[in-house]
Order: C-alpha cells, then structure tokens, then sequence
C-alpha cells in the first residue's frame, strides 16, 4: 500500500508487492492451502503521528474497536491473526504516511472460536480499560442519515451470542459512574435490524451512544435481552481511555 499508494483492501496483479487481489487470497498466498481457509482485514491509515509507529497501533486498534463494521471483523471467531504497522520510510518512500493492518483467518479444518449456546459475552466487559470515548469515521455509516465526522457518536457496546443462535436486545442504558449522569444511547442494532444489512450475524448486536462519551471515565452499562428465547440481562463498568477521537 505504501509503495503503490494504494490504501485498500483490493491488490492489484503487477504491482510491487503484489501477493494476492483480495484478503482472503492473501492468507492462501502466506500459510493457507487453496479453499481452505476463512479470513478477513482491517486497515487504517494516518498521516504521522507524535506517538510514531506504536502510538498509531493503540490509536487505530482502538478506532476499530469503536466502530461497529470494524470491530465485528477484530472481534469475529478467528484463530490466527497478523498484525504490521509501518511508516512509509519504513517502504523507501517519502512521506509520514502511516499504515495498520491487520489479518484474520482460520483453516476450515480447524473449528472457529465460538461461545457456548448459553453465554452471552459483550465488549467493552467488565474492567475493560483505554477504550476510545468519540467514534467519528466508519464505512458504510451506522447511522446513514448524520454525517459522524462533524456529529460523532460514542463508543459502540457489543453484544454476542452462540453461531445459530439469535440474539434480541430490549433494553439497555449507561451512566457515568462519578455523576450519576445517564447516556442517551440510539436504539439497538442487531443482524435483524440493522440499516446496512449483511455485516452483522443473527447472534451479533450493538448499542451506540448518542454522542461522544468523556475521556478518562467510568462508565456502568445494563444490557438486557434474549439469547435464542432465553432472557439474560448483563451489567458491568468500562474505562474510556484518552485517545484521540476516531
């Protein structure tokens, strides 16, 4: 990507560099066999930063994780992963340039991570520190008629169930810790609902705070809902941390 200038997902066959036109073909070309392997990506990229090359990592890892269509692909059920943070000198080109990626996959005949068909697991979880509190840039948009550049929304909640199970989510509220201050949060989003159809899993949802939450502070979340046709319910506290919005 650096040395093509060519920030995206798709390679193209000629270019330097070139190992495969989509992810999936690049973990065949690395460790995978022909057609046996699952995987996915995530990219960011920066122009430079104060923090250099491990700041840009926390910093994007973080923006992933906030962004809903980011952080299904970052907390999905794969096995294997490889990471790569470089800056474009790093590539002997000019520039401050910075790029992240990072790769997913499993081989078909390992069997991917799942949970068990009664737990219901979220991210942020309890203890959960450093999160991003502003999510300000993420393709396509969860909430298609706001532009969340100039409007940000806050740190996504993430909630998951079994593979075939569905999950529902009927209720949920967060407040700040040290006010007492609730946080408006838009509605629910899960695979049944969701406005941009495909990206989420039946057993896979979210909730999204209104707006930016506060950096450096403790936040208590309620979610409650039904796995499959069993009721649940799930409290914990998280951290916002204080990196910059993303």
């Amino acid at each position: 990507m650096l040395v093509n200038n060519n920030f995206t997902h798709i390679e193209t066959a000629g270019s330097t560099g070139y190992t495969g036109v989509y992810p999936w073909d690049r973990d065949t070309y690395a460790v995978y066999p022909a057609n046996q392997t699952t995987g996915d990506e995530v990219l960011a990229q920066a122009l430079g930063s104060p923090t250099g090359k491990v700041g840009q990592r926390v910093y994007q890892t973080r923006g992933w994780l906030a962004a809903p269509y980011h952080a299904i692909t970052a907390i999905g059920r794969w096995i294997e992963m490889g990471a790569s943070v470089q800056i474009a000198t790093d590539a002997g080109v000019s520039g401050t340039t910075i790029v992240s990626n990072i790769d997913f996959a499993y081989p078909q005949s390992n069997t991917y991570q799942t949970v068990g068909s009664t737990d219901v697991v979220t991210y942020p979880c309890q203890g959960t520190t450093g999160t991003a509190y502003s999510m300000g840039s993420e393709i396509p948009s969860p909430v298609p008629n706001r532009n969340i550049r100039t409007n940000p929304v806050g740190q996504a909640v993430y909630v998951m169930v079994a593979q075939g199970n569905i999950l529902s989510l009927t209720n949920a509220t967060m407040i700040n810790v040290a006010t007492g201050a609730p946080v408006t949060l838009l509605p629910p989003v899960t695979g049944s609902n969701d406005v941009n159809q495909g990206y989420y899993g039946y057993n896979f949802g979210y909730v999204l705070p209104s707006a930016p939450l506060l950096p450096n502070t403790q936040y208590a979340v309620t979610i409650s809902g039904l796995n499959g046709t069993v009721p649940f319910s799930r409290s914990f506290t998280f951290t916002t941390g204080n990196v910059t919005p993303y």
